[in-house]
């Protein structure tokens, strides 16, 4: 089970990365500011060295104009 929680976390990661590159052009400080939090989380979130909360989840979301059930889309423990 830890394996799959794992991938989804990576999967939800990846799916967040994507747009950031896409609506902040790889600027971890601006959408940092976006988010309201330290760009040294951005960074390791994005190497993979810090899950996300839910708040930060929604923070990220809010900045990124999606809403967050739509970065979980698709995503679940189950088959």
């Amino acid at each position: 089970m830890q394996q799959k929680l794992d991938e989804l976390k990576a999967e939800l990661t990846q799916r967040v990365h994507t747009l950031f590159i896409e609506k902040f052009d790889g600027k971890q400080r601006e959408f940092a500011r976006a988010v309201g939090c330290d760009e040294k989380i951005v960074r390791k979130l994005f190497r993979g060295e810090q899950g996300m909360t839910v708040n930060l989840l929604f923070k990220m979301a809010a900045a990124l104009k999606v809403k967050p059930v739509d970065l979980l889309e698709g995503l679940s423990l189950g088959e």
